[in-house]
């Protein structure tokens, strides 16, 4: 009686039941798109980065969250970093400060020391990534977190970041893409469509564009190919073609770690194999639901820090922007079309996209302990494309890796090991021999 009480989204009350002790229950964390009461935010700050934010405002006027990681050395390449579904840039290749995953360690944060970024940034490549819309510190389409509506406007979006990247950081320097889990699904895709060719269809009728979720005073000149409304102009497939060729003219390389380019393992989880027969009824009529199962992994210490990360309020500086709930239909349909796209792609011989890949050097890592996404949908892949095929269990160190490949035990093994492929490139040791 008497004692104020601050109610706050982050802390959870204590109860005489508890002795007065913090009682941390799982069970009290619950999706990212809604305040709850679960961890309180952390003593300090809960993401070192040593990173340059940027924005790049996209066709249809969301604002996408770059990050940026540059070499103090002299610059060698420039990498575009994609991140994995349900997390974001910062999270997928930054570190988790709890380096000692035999124990049931408290979550501490992210660290810059040690992570993909500055081992990368150590070899002398600058690193660019933006969180995907609707993850992270992204704009959205509605006002979920990790939902989009089409698989095609990931892909719309990535050449916008990767066309900044080059323009802002790739200044003559060879350009490669790494993606992982499912950026390493959305690397591939955007490396076809440069294959491809031409430009998007124009939409017939602009009435049909889905509605902002924000509104802005007054236009920037990132958003010249956007009408004051934020919808399409006329010249907007123009620009969309403009950036397909600088990125199809630059790119060098693609690295693809754990990719989701074959969910077979996961179709065959309980709840996913009753709603695969309905997944399209209820993407249309339901496709914000979060239905989808997913596997639980081997170090319960990334998931927990996933779902630290999306308790704190969506506004606290310390917060990367996770998403911890169950997949959304829409999402896990398209993804799941996505895969099938592509494959068939890869099946078709002599066609653009084909060929392009074929001749773009690529190396694919993953485990054969995956039971997220599908080691032998990747070998498959490879061989399609001509590329380099190479287990965990192949890199001394990497043995009991999983899935989450920037960030489980031996990790930095493979950074060394992604780092080495990506000096023996050509292109890399030519533009090294010349500056």
């Amino acid at each position: 009686k008497g004692r104020r009480i601050r109610a706050s989204p982050c802390r959870r009350p204590r109860t005489p039941s508890q002795g007065g002790g913090r009682e941390r229950s799982m069970s009290m964390l619950c999706s990212s798109d809604t305040f709850c009461l679960g961890f309180e935010e952390p003593p300090r700050p809960w993401v070192v980065d040593n990173v340059e934010r940027r924005t790049v405002t996209t066709e249809t006027g969301l604002k996408l969250a770059v990050f940026a990681w540059t070499t103090k050395k002299p610059k060698k390449a420039l990498v575009v970093l994609f991140h994995g579904i349900d997390v974001n840039t910062r999270f997928d290749f930054l570190r988790l400060r709890t380096m000692d995953f035999q124990k049931d360690d408290d979550v501490d944060g992210l660290k810059y020391e040690r992570s993909l970024a500055a081992a990368f940034n150590d070899a002398g490549f600058d690193c660019v990534g933006a969180d995907m819309q609707s993850y992270g510190r992204s704009d959205g389409r509605t006002g979920h977190r990790a939902y989009f509506e089409d698989f095609d406007h990931i892909v719309d979006d990535s050449f916008a970041v990767a066309s900044y990247a080059i323009e802002a950081y790739g200044s003559g320097v060879p350009v490669f893409f790494l993606g992982v889990s499912f950026g390493g699904l959305v690397a591939a895709s955007v490396a076809a469509e440069c294959g491809g060719g031409g430009a998007p269809q124009q939409q017939e009728n602009d009435d049909d564009l889905p509605p902002r979720t924000e509104t802005r005073d007054e236009q920037t000149p990132e958003e010249r190919d956007l009408g004051r409304d934020g919808r399409r102009r006329d010249d907007a497939p123009h620009v969309q073609a403009q950036r397909r060729a600088l990125v199809a003219s630059r790119l060098s390389g693609l690295l693809l770690l754990a990719p989701a380019l074959s969910l077979e393992k996961l179709k065959k989880k309980p709840t996913n194999s009753l709603l695969l027969p309905i997944v399209s009824v209820l993407a249309t009529y339901a496709p914000t639901l979060a239905l989808g199962e997913k596997p639980e992994g081997r170090y319960p210490q990334i998931l927990a820090a996933m779902k630290q990360d999306s308790t704190l309020p969506f506004e606290s500086p310390h917060r990367t922007g996770c998403y911890h709930g169950n997949f959304r239909v829409r999402v896990g349909k398209a993804t799941l079309d996505a895969t099938d796209r592509l494959r068939d792609c890869t099946l078709k011989k002599s066609n653009g996209s084909l060929l392009f890949l074929q001749s773009l050097p690529t190396l694919i890592v993953h485990s054969d302990h995956d039971t997220m996404t599908d080691p032998d949908g990747s070998l498959e892949f490879a061989d399609s494309v001509n590329a380099s095929f190479l287990k965990t269990q192949e890199i001394p160190g990497c043995d009991q890796m999983w899935h989450c490949l920037t960030q489980e035990p031996g990790c930095e093994a493979l950074f060394d090991r992604l780092t080495q492929w990506i000096l023996r490139q050509d292109v890399v040791a030519t533009f090294d021999e010349q500056g």
